[in-house]
């Protein structure tokens, strides 16, 4: 076969079994020959070997940085016309300094991401033809992948909770969060892929400053693992909507924990509205439904305890998830939200993602509860 027939070589650096399908599958179906390899050191390994002239790289991967792989391969001589596609990644940083050590651009997250690499790709090398679509994945492909990463952010977890400044369990509880998000992202599922970003994002931030790492986080990063694992156990895809503008209510006399809140709600894409009182409360929930309630338990003229009991009775808010914001979080007060109605807490000072986070996980929750009723 001549030089001119062969078909153009692929690397591909991804380390998500399902991603990696189906990015290859689109590319392969294009006219392209793909290598696929899961690390930095394979990726150099194939690189040398396999002469590709085109190239994707996830942003986040075990072994060395992405942006170190990027780097060395640009300091070879003839390397500098060979596209080295970012994969997106919810962490913009990961991507600018993929992008700083030489690559050539970042894509999107697309509602059909690996058609759309495959189509960009065909364009760059002049591929002939319109390029083939590759089919979905089927629930049966990729929901066991999303449950295995669940049980290896799980097990990261324990690793954690055993040593906090562990930091390969730190490095493995992102790459598994990430492949999560990526994988919710190639099914369609965005309310999960919302709430799977949410904990990448935070477990980033945490890396760090470690030493932040306590048993609220742990506790929440906990409940989000065990809510994913009951969706792909126990219900069918697609169930649960996008909850972006979703209605949240802020009960909290303190201006700056409000103006916190209402922070970390707006980048979560939720639509908080403020109270500073339990009589504005009552009265916002009277004009309007919402989908979630923070409401703190030490305010003025009556006590959170006593909003709560006066939110259960108001029609339409009697199964509305109500989460409890304290400086005390006791076993008393615990047992005391539980009683009056309360779902869940979260304590002060609070981290502005895991907020986020907790508000996603009940949005969803309350959403899910409506469909059961």
């Amino acid at each position: 076969m001549s030089l001119a027939l062969q078909k153009p070589r692929f690397l591909l650096v991804v380390e998500s079994p399902a991603i990696a399908h189906y990015h290859s599958a689109a590319l392969t179906a294009s006219g392209f020959d793909v290598v696929v390899v899961a690390d930095g050191e394979s990726a150099l390994a194939a690189f040398a070997h396999e002469a590709p002239v085109i190239m994707a790289v996830d942003p986040v991967l075990p072994g060395i940085e992405p942006s170190e792989l990027i780097r060395t391969i640009r300091a070879e001589n003839g390397t500098s016309g060979i596209p080295i596609f970012i994969l997106p990644a919810v962490v913009a940083q990961l991507c600018e300094t993929c992008m700083q050590a030489g690559g050539t651009r970042v894509l999107q997250r697309e509602p059909h991401p690996s058609q759309v690499l495959a189509d960009l790709s065909r364009t760059i090398c002049r591929q002939p033809g319109s390029g083939a679509g590759v089919a979905w994945p089927t629930a049966e492909q990729w929901m066991p992948i999303a449950l295995k990463h669940v049980t290896e952010l799980r097990n990261a977890q324990h690793a954690l909770m055993r040593e906090p400044r562990d930091r390969p369990a730190w490095h493995a509880l992102i790459r598994y969060a990430h492949a999560l998000t990526e994988v919710f992202a190639l099914a369609g599922e965005g309310a999960l892929c919302q709430l799977s970003a949410a904990v990448e994002l935070f477990l980033h931030d945490l890396t760090r400053m470690p030493e932040q790492l306590n048993a609220s986080m742990l506790r929440t990063l906990g409940q989000t693992l065990d809510f994913f694992a009951a969706q792909l156990l126990h219900t069918s895809p697609g169930t649960l909507k996008p909850t972006a503008g979703s209605k949240v209510l802020v009960v909290e006399d303190d201006q700056g924990a409000r103006q916190l809140i209402s922070a970390a709600l707006q980048m979560a894409s939720l639509q908080p509205q403020l109270a500073d009182t339990p009589s504005l409360a009552v009265k916002a929930l009277a004009e309007s439904k919402f989908d979630l309630i923070f409401l703190d338990i030490g305010l003025p003229e009556i006590s959170g305890f006593d909003v709560c009991t006066k939110i259960r009775s108001t029609p339409g808010h009697d199964g509305v998830p109500i989460l409890f914001l304290t400086g005390m979080t006791t076993i008393q007060n615990r047992a005391q939200s539980k009683l009056l109605g309360g779902n869940d807490f979260i304590g002060k000072p609070f981290n502005v993602l895991e907020l986020g986070i907790k508000a996603l996980l009940w949005v969803s929750k309350g959403r899910l509860a409506e469909l059961a009723a």
